[in-house]
């Protein structure tokens, strides 16, 4: 009977893969901000999730089975445990594994607001968990099935206002609702960026066309991973950015990863590959170097002179901010000691970078990131 249970759950699990399309699949061990959640969890409910070590072991062990058993179809084991096991345990097992776990959060948060049909509720569930990656999901989740005209008119008021203005800088509430609107537009990246561009702000543009296009990597990422789907395709290297232009830092950042893939790993061939595009995509390639080389930076430091300062002015300080904005929110004094490796006015554009991490919309270089 126990077997037989077990096969009922991993097809009715399989089920729900079938039915749902692809979704979200970027070292650092951080701990949950406790003081930020009992601030914004006041909702008895909230309060009352439990967490991993709560939960029944026994159904921890089926969980962490199923979670294996899944690994490219997350959001289905999340929906199945919901009500026996509760977000909060599932956060704490993410960032126990992950660390991180931006995007392996994104499910999570997509799965609370199903399940909770309630954005405030659902935000204050996630809070700033897994580097805000449930937020994310809460948001994509949210406003993914809307209208696109009632999205990109609501959308403003809604990141700059009550409590997610409360809970989360405006950027990164417009990163979130990237994520949404590639959802409503069925992954069109045009219509998508069209939608961005509705903010009345370049720089919440700017973070909105993150979204779009890391929405856009994940979902590849999750065709490649399951041999199926076909709502996103790379048809050239270079391409979407060389398709997409208005944001090329944005596009950069979350396609030179597949780029690099390409090239067979040849990471020293990423350098080669920026230096052959000119302008404005040239810089948004340098800004994605500085990404993606962030975990060798980390190791070796001094890394950050070489690989950021081969390009001009304005390719140095947006491949430092690629490097130290994201790893400075997760560890502020880790970022600021690489940055005691740049020098001059690259020191303070380092430091600056540290000290306000991601997501600032009065940044001095922002000019360099929007349309």
């Amino acid at each position: 009977m126990k077997a037989f249970k077990n096969i009922f759950r991993f097809n009715f699990l399989l089920l729900i893969l079938v039915l749902f399309s692809c979704s979200s699949s970027e070292d650092i061990t951080i701990q949950p901000d406790n003081d930020f959640q009992a601030e914004m969890g006041t909702d008895e409910e909230v309060i009352k999730l439990k967490n991993w070590e709560e939960v029944d072991e026994t159904i921890r062990l089926s969980f962490l089975n199923d979670y294996k058993e899944l690994k490219t179809e997350r959001r289905a084991t999340f929906e199945y445990y919901y009500d026996s096991m509760g977000p909060r345990a599932f956060l704490d097992f993410l960032e126990d594994k992950y660390a991180k776990c931006h995007n392996e959060s994104h499910p999570v948060g997509k799965t609370i607001y199903k399940k909770e049909q309630d954005v405030i509720k659902s935000l204050r569930i996630c809070a700033n968990r897994c580097t805000n990656g449930c937020m994310h999901g809460v948001v994509a989740e949210a406003y993914g099935g809307k209208d696109f005209n009632q999205v990109v008119t609501e959308m403003k008021e809604f990141c700059t206002s009550g409590e997610m203005a409360d809970m989360h800088k405006p950027g990164n509430c417009a990163h979130g609702m990237g994520h949404a609107l590639m959802l409503l537009n069925s992954y069109e990246l045009g219509k998508s960026i069209e939608g961005c561009n509705k903010f009345d702000s370049p720089a919440m543009s700017y973070y909105c066309s993150t979204g779009v296009f890391m929405e856009f990597s994940d979902k590849l990422i999750m065709q490649e991973e399951l041999g199926l789907c076909g709502a996103v395709n790379r048809t050239r290297l270079h391409y979407p950015c060389d398709t997409y232009t208005d944001y090329p830092s944005a596009c950069y950042r979350y396609t030179l990863g597949h780029i690099a893939k390409d090239l067979a790993g040849n990471k020293g061939g990423l350098m080669n590959e920026c230096k052959k595009l000119s302008d404005r995509q040239r810089l948004g390639c340098y800004h994605a170097l500085g990404v993606i080389k962030r975990t060798e930076i980390r190791r070796n430091p001094k890394l950050i002179n070489s690989v950021c300062m081969s390009g001009n002015h304005n390719e140095r300080i947006t491949c430092i901010e690629g490097v130290i904005e994201k790893l400075a929110d997760y560890n502020e004094e880790e970022a600021m000691n690489i940055c005691y490796f740049t020098e001059g006015e690259y020191r303070k554009v380092c430091e600056s970078a540290a000290r306000e991490k991601m997501y600032r919309l009065d940044k001095p270089s922002i000019g360099l990131y929007t349309n």
